[in-house]
């Protein structure tokens, strides 16, 4: 009848949404497992002193590295907001407070910058321009290069300490002699 016949639809239609949202769900924790995984990979690199080197610099760069965070946070946020003050009204991709961020870090990574500098340059005059310079000499000469000082001033000192190690290739090749040996 049609009524069973609704009723049949109606019973597919809840478990396809069911499975939709298992699926959803199963998604997240496969990342999870992933991300997981993948740090578990960071214990593996302390049985090769060179390997050990880049994590033990990770390890002891992260305090450093959370205070220039800080700096980071409060200089973006005062372009983010100038640039929404200055190109806001004319420009969709400074248009509000959250496209604004985007733009500004796309164009701190060089994505966005051709496609929005010739109307950042009509619409904001000397001011948009200046904008666009301290933006750049700012984030990509002063910031980013006072992030790699950071880190490699801490994996020089780690890597000092580690000496001598021996490679990847010489573990594999010491490793593959003694097995021939036995």
């Amino acid at each position: 009848s049609e009524e069973d016949f609704q009723n049949g639809v109606d019973s597919i239609l809840e478990q396809s949404a069911r499975a939709a949202a298992a699926q959803a769900e199963l998604v997240w924790y496969l990342s999870l497992l992933a991300i997981s995984t993948s740090l578990r990979f960071f214990q593996a690199f302390r049985a090769n002193p060179r390997l050990h080197v880049v994590t033990r610099t990770l390890y002891r760069v992260w305090k450093d590295v959370a205070h220039f965070l800080v700096v980071f946070c409060v200089l973006s946020s005062v372009f983010i907001v100038t640039g929404y003050m200055i190109f806001g009204s004319r420009i969709e991709e400074f248009s509000t407070l959250g496209s604004a961020c985007s733009s500004v870090f796309l164009i701190v990574m060089g994505y966005l910058y051709d496609a929005v500098a010739p109307d950042m340059r009509t619409y904001g005059g000397n001011i948009g321009t200046v904008w666009i310079w301290l933006l750049t000499i700012t984030f990509a000469l002063i910031m980013l290069n006072m992030l790699l000082a950071i880190i490699l001033d801490e994996y020089m000192g780690v890597r000092s300490a580690a000496g001598k190690a021996p490679s990847l290739l010489q573990q594999a090749r010491e490793l593959v002699s003694s097995k021939r040996r036995r």
